[in-house]
């Protein structure tokens, strides 16, 4: 087994599978990581692994959205587009440099389960084509983050999936739309 740095000491509720999980990463001496709809801060040591860092395929227009429910928060808000951020990940939540982004139009009638889709098509292949310009050895244009029109995506709760019929029709119809597939509203 690969010995531990003492900087790299792990607690928390599982720490024999947190060790574990590093060791591996450790041994793997990646170039890159990749993640998408993580929810987590990765630790320092892990986002100084990669040569080429931890990339986040996050599905918003950053800084708008940042956080765990950005496709759900932008239906909800009414937003008329909405899209996806390659973001080079820092010690932040969702605060990164952008590396690359895309827009997406949010037509009256998308759902959440619909724009997650057609976000999911695009960050695929917008991280596919990131990937194959790291390799060439291009290095990706990295812009940092506006600090104006910065929103945060609150975890959806399933108390919210309740409608409130005194509000305009407008909103109730933007909620249904935001809250399916889930909560699901009521």
């Amino acid at each position: 087994a690969l010995a531990q740095p003492r900087s790299l000491r792990l607690d928390g509720k599982y720490p024999e599978d947190a060790v574990a999980a590093q060791q591996a990463l450790l041994a793997a001496q990646v170039d890159v990581m990749v993640v998408a709809a993580y929810g987590l801060i990765l630790p320092q040591w892990v986002l100084d692994l990669p040569r080429w860092g931890c990339l986040n395929i996050h599905a918003s227009l950053l800084p708008r959205w940042r956080g765990a429910a950005p496709i759900h928060r932008a239906v909800e808000a009414g937003d008329s587009q909405t899209g996806i951020t390659l973001m080079q990940m820092d010690a932040g939540l969702d605060t990164g440099d952008m590396l690359a982004v895309e827009a997406v139009p949010i037509s009256p009638t998308d759902n959440t389960a619909s724009l997650h889709d057609r976000l999911a098509d695009l960050g695929a292949r917008m991280i596919v084509q990131a990937l194959a310009r790291l390799e060439e050895g291009v290095r990706l244009p990295s812009v940092k983050q506006p600090e104006a029109g910065i929103s945060y995506a609150h975890k959806i709760e399933k108390h919210e999936a309740a409608s409130d019929w005194t509000q305009p029709a407008e909103l109730i119809v933007r909620r249904i739309h935001a809250f399916n597939p889930f909560p699901g509203a009521t």
